[in-house]
């Protein structure tokens, strides 16, 4: 993703300027973090597992420290890259606006929020079954969600570029990664989607409720209902039918209405049946089930 910055001039910059001091900071912890785990060998487990976050330690043998910890380590050097680029990317301005002493607030209580939010489903296993499925979470993902998500509440019409080509609002991007994620849960495909999901919720009640951002911008969710009233009004069509269309019926010849055959332009009916059949796919097998064709139209 690309972040585009309209700097309300003449001309517009791409990304961020430079890294602005927390972000510098949490970007070096990171990598450093991630070099030492890389220097470890087979210890490498051992380092994971107390400073990893595990739902059954934090909770039988109080290691207290893990939703802060987990924060710090990554899996291979892309899930830190990627996590460290939309921290670059999103954060910067961010910080600018909050401060320095602000941001570190807000990331690493998102963060922990977000480790904590996924401690809950096993002691309510432990609770309702007397044992539970304790995976070990590692990664700053949860607090990068919130990132996110306190970007697109400042910045809700901010235009980024998807896989830097597909120009989107930022607000609109959200929707659909909070859709993906919230549809994702349980998937058990060695992502904690769980953890970002917390970590969209934290993010969202600290700035909802918090003093200093009660002013912010939260018409987006009018916005997103509109979007989700739409999706739900849309009938589509059954194989072998038309598609049902709101367009007005072609009035004559100097209507403006006609019918283009083999044309490359988007039939609207047409996108509308495949977003039908993309939706009902994630709903019925998960996101994770779907060509890389089928996510790549998506």
């Amino acid at each position: 993703m690309q972040s585009w910055n309209n700097s309300g001039g003449s001309g517009f910059s791409i990304g961020p300027r430079a890294l602005t001091p927390a972000i510098k900071n949490i970007i070096i912890a990171n990598i450093v973090v991630f070099l030492f785990m890389n220097l470890l060998g087979s210890g490498i487990d051992i380092f994971v597992h107390y400073l990893g976050l595990n739902p059954e330690l934090v909770l039988t043998r109080l290691m207290i420290w893990q939703p802060f910890t987990y924060m710090f380590l990554h899996g291979g050097a892309m899930h830190l890259f990627m996590n460290m680029l939309i921290l670059w990317l999103f954060g910067t301005e961010l910080e600018m606006l909050w401060g320095q002493r602000e941001f570190y607030r807000f990331y690493f209580i998102t963060g922990i929020g977000a480790g904590l939010f996924s401690v809950v489903p096993y002691f309510i296993g432990v609770l309702t079954q007397g044992a539970s499925f304790a995976p070990v979470i590692i990664g700053a993902s949860g607090a990068i969600y919130g990132i996110l998500l306190a970007f697109a509440l400042t910045w809700p019409n901010r235009t980024v570029y998807l896989y830097f080509i597909m120009p989107m609002k930022v607000k609109y991007l959200m929707l659909i990664m909070g859709i993906i994620t919230f549809l994702s849960v349980g998937n058990q495909d060695g992502v904690s989607h769980l953890t970002h999901l917390g970590g969209l919720l934290v993010a969202w009640l600290y700035l909802r409720f918090h003093g200093n951002y009660q002013n912010l911008n939260f018409n987006l969710k009018q916005d997103f209902s509109r979007i989700i009233d739409k999706i739900k009004n849309i009938r589509f069509e059954q194989e072998g039918d038309q598609p049902t269309s709101s367009r007005p019926k072609q009035q004559g010849k100097n209507s403006g209405w006609h019918k283009v055959e083999n044309s490359a332009v988007p039939n609207p009916d047409r996108t509308r049946s495949e977003l039908d059949r993309l939706l009902d796919k994630i709903n019925r097998v998960g996101y994770e089930q779907l060509s890389d064709a089928e996510k790549k139209r998506l």
